[in-house]
C-alpha cells in the first residue's frame, strides 16, 4: 500500500502501559477481571480493559426490623444507596485528558454535574449477596459512551487545583508544538537534553540506514520517512505505541507528543466527538496483549517504544520515543491527528491497557 506523508495507517491504534503501585489494582481483583488492567481507587475501581467503572455497596440489617424480610429488604436498599455513592466518587476520579479528572469539569459546570450524577444513577447491578446480616451490591458503568460525552468539551473556567509536572516542561497540548523548558541549570539541561535528542534523531536514518525497533517488519532498504519524502510504502496494518517505560497513566482522550520534534503523535479527539466518545484508541498491558488484538491493529502493526514521560500537563503527555524508522513513520503519519484514528478504528472501543 501506497501512503503520503499525510496518510494513514491501514489499521487502529493501541496504547500500551505497565503502571507499578496501586494503579495496577489489588491482587484479589486478578482473577475477577481475568488478569486486565484494573486501577483501584478508595471506593471502586476503573477496568481500563474492559472499559467500565465499577464499585461495591453494603448496607446492615437493622435490629429494629419488625420482620426478616423487612430487614433484608432495608439492608439491600442501603447497599445500593452506597454502590452508587461510590461509584460517583469512582467516576469522579477518572482522568479525561492528561492529569485533569471528570470532578474538575463537574466543579465548574451545573451541567455537567447534574449530567453526570445522572449517568451514575443509570448503572447497572452486577452482582449482590446477603447473608443474613449485611447485603451487599455491586454496580457497573460504562466509561465510553454518555460519561465520555458528558466531558467531551472543556467547560470554560476550568482550572487544575494542582501543579502539572514537571515545572516549566511546556504544555504539550497548547498547539505550539513545541515545549518550554524552564530557567536555571533544569531549563539548561532542558535544553541540552532536547538537541542531543534532535542530533541523534537526524543522524539515526544515517548511522543505522533501515533500523527498526524490535518488532517491526520493515524492509532494511526502505528509507525513514524525513520531511523531504513524498510517500513511503507502509506494510504494516496498525500502530502499537508502547508507553510501558513510562508513568503515563490512562486516560479517555489521550494527547501524545513526541518531545524531540513537538509533533503530536496521537490526539484521541482529533478522530471526532462521536468516534472519541465511542474509544478512539485502544489500550492493552503489553505489547504481546496489544499484537493480540487483531480487530483493531491487524496482522503487522507498526510499534513505537516511548523511553520515559518528559512532561505531563492537564491536556496531554510529552514524551521521549526511541529513535528509529518506526518513529519517523510515525510522525509523518501523524502530520495531521486525525490520520491516524480515521482508519481501522471501531466506533465499538475495545480498551485494553
Amino acid at each position: 500500500m501506497k501512503i503520503s506523508r499525510q496518510g494513514a495507517l491501514a489499521g487502529g491504534l493501541i496504547f500500551l502501559a505497565l503502571i507499578a503501585g496501586p494503579i495496577l489494582g489489588a491482587a484479589q481483583e486478578a482473577d475477577r477481571t481475568g488478569g486486565a488492567l484494573v486501577e483501584q481507587t478508595e471506593k471502586g475501581l476503573i477496568n481500563w480493559s474492559a472499559g467500565y467503572v465499577e464499585a461495591e455497596g453494603a448496607g446492615a440489617v437493622s435490629e429494629e426490623a419488625p420482620t426478616a424480610v423487612v430487614a433484608r429488604l432495608g439492608a439491600q436498599r442501603a447497599a445500593k444507596a452506597d454502590a452508587y455513592r461510590n461509584l460517583l466518587e469512582t467516576v469522579q476520579g477518572v482522568r479525561v485528558q492528561g492529569e485533569t479528572v471528570v470532578e474538575n469539569f463537574m466543579t465548574v459546570s451545573d451541567t455537567i454535574h447534574t449530567r453526570v450524577s445522572g449517568i451514575v444513577r443509570g448503572a447497572s447491578e452486577v452482582e449482590s449477596h446477603f447473608d443474613g446480616q449485611v447485603a451487599t451490591t455491586r454496580l457497573r458503568m460504562p466509561l465510553w459512551g454518555e460519561l465520555a460525552s458528558a466531558v467531551m468539551e472543556r467547560p470554560a473556567g476550568l482550572t487544575p487545583s494542582y501543579t502539572p509536572f514537571p515545572a516549566g516542561s511546556g504544555n504539550p497540548g497548547n498547539g505550539s508544538g513545541e515545549g518550554r523548558p524552564g530557567g536555571g541549570m533544569r531549563g539548561m539541561l532542558e535544553r541540552g537534553g532536547a538537541l542531543l535528542r534532535r542530533f541523534a534523531r537526524l543522524l539515526a536514518p544515517v548511522l543505522s540506514p533501515g533500523a527498526a525497533l524490535a518488532g517491526e517488519n520493515n524492509d532494511p532498504g526502505r528509507p525513514a520517512l524525513g520531511e523531504g519524502a513524498l510517500q513511503v510504502e507502509v506494510k504494516n496494518s496498525g500502530l502499537i505505541i508502547d508507553l510501558t517505560k513510562t508513568r503515563i497513566k490512562p486516560d479517555l482522550f489521550p494527547v501524545i507528543v513526541d518531545a524531540a520534534s513537538g509533533k503530536t503523535i496521537v490526539d484521541a479527539r482529533a478522530a471526532g466527538s462521536e468516534k472519541a466518545a465511542a474509544g478512539a484508541v485502544g489500550f492493552a498491558a503489553s505489547v504481546e496483549e496489544a499484537r493480540s488484538q487483531t480487530e483493531r491493529v491487524g496482522a503487522d502493526p507498526l510499534l513505537v517504544q516511548a523511553l520515559n514521560l518528559a512532561a505531563g500537563t492537564t491536556e496531554g503527555w510529552t514524551v521521549d520515543f526511541a529513535t528509529g524508522m518506526g518513529l519517523e513513520t510515525a510522525k509523518g503519519l501523524a502530520t495531521k491527528p486525525a490520520d491516524i484514528l480515521k482508519q481501522g478504528v471501531s466506533v465499538a472501543y475495545r480498551i485494553s491497557w
